[in-house]
């Protein structure tokens, strides 16, 4: 059996494991790796701040924003079919009267 990998949502972490990867990305060789001038990364640095806390929450925010747009309609029905399905009909359901007011 499978074992389910849980993400690590920890964000000192995943942001420590970003900055390594772009680091990497710029610098494949380990040996040039401690040549790295402070330009370089402050720009590894901002790349990943741009992207993993503003770009793409952004982002995200969006697509779920216009998901619940989208499906705003169904949501609503859902939500007034649920009120509408009160004790009454739970008993004649139950006792299998049908009462048509």
């Amino acid at each position: 059996m499978k074992t389910i990998v849980i993400p690590d949502t920890r964000f000192q972490q995943v942001f420590q494991n970003a900055l390594e990867r772009e680091r990497n990305k710029l610098y494949p060789d380990t040996t040039k790796q401690n040549t790295g001038t402070l330009v370089t990364e402050s720009l590894v640095i901002f790349k990943v701040i741009l992207r993993d806390v503003i770009l793409l929450p952004f982002i995200q925010s969006v697509l779920w924003t216009e998901f619940l747009i989208v499906c705003k309609p169904r949501i609503y029905r859902g939500f007034k079919s649920i009120a509408n399905f009160n004790i009454k009909n739970i008993t004649n359901m139950l006792t299998g009267r049908t009462n048509n007011y």
